[in-house]
């Protein structure tokens, strides 16, 4: 009985910042794809467009949300799922595989680089450190406004009372927790895909949204912690 030989499949998988795609970046891509894939497919939930996205501007028009391009021999899919961006290579064990396997991974890092120079103004400066140092802040605030507070007499100690400075102090860092969650989600789950040239955007909340954004953030940010700063010192220097 002859032996039958199984390639199993390893793969790994990657989710990418929220980026900003026009027809010049999109082209770039497929043009990637093609110099590493011995095929190349377009498609969404319900199609496959053999002419790319020419043809699926003429069905959904230029703002896309939600597509994925495959390609084959070596396996490499990129989608765009209207929540996250996910990069994702097989690759094959078995000896006449090797080539195929360096191309999937040529192809994997050359994607990656290329949406991460193109991510949106939010996902680039709200970095996980930054995130990290401003949850740390909050946590600090809530954590030091509920300790510090001063008890009137006849106020349970097992319980939490705070008076009027603390308790801002403590409502400014849930508010900056929940800043927080809102970042989180727009880093990965807020792609700007249009099939076109950025000067057919007439809106300015389309052309000008992670600035605006951004700008909002910040100056929220900026107003909590100077409030709490202000009435932090106004506590120790009684």
């Amino acid at each position: 009985m002859p032996y039958v030989v199984i390639e199993k499949a390893r793969s790994k998988e990657e989710i990418l910042p929220s980026v900003r795609l026009f027809r010049a970046e999109l082209d770039a891509i497929i043009k990637l794809f093609e110099e590493y894939c011995e095929s190349v497919t377009l498609s969404d939930d319900e199609y496959n467009y053999e002419h790319g996205f020419k043809e699926l501007r003429e069905r959904v028009g230029p703002r896309v949300r939600k597509f994925q391009i495959i390609g084959c021999k070596p396996s490499v899919v990129l989608t765009f799922d209207g929540f996250a961006i996910k990069l994702k290579a097989e690759y094959q064990d078995g000896g006449n595989t090797v080539d195929e396997n360096k191309r999937a991974d040529h192809l994997f890092l050359r994607l990656r680089e290329y949406l991460r120079d193109r991510r949106t103004l939010l996902a680039g400066l709200m970095s996980n450190t930054a995130l990290a140092i401003l949850s740390t802040v909050a946590v600090l605030m809530i954590g030091i406004s509920a300790v510090t507070s001063p008890r009137p007499p006849g106020i349970d100690h097992g319980a939490v009372y705070l008076d009027f400075n603390h308790g801002v102090v403590f409502l400014g860092g849930f508010a900056i927790l929940g800043l927080i969650s809102f970042v989180s989600v727009q880093r990965t789950g807020n792609h700007f895909v249009y099939y076109g040239d950025s000067s057919e955007i007439t809106s300015i909340w389309k052309r000008k949204k992670d600035d605006i954004l951004l700008g909002l953030i910040m100056a929220i940010v900026g107003a909590i912690l100077g409030v709490c700063g202000t009435l932090i010192t106004q506590h120790f220097t009684k």
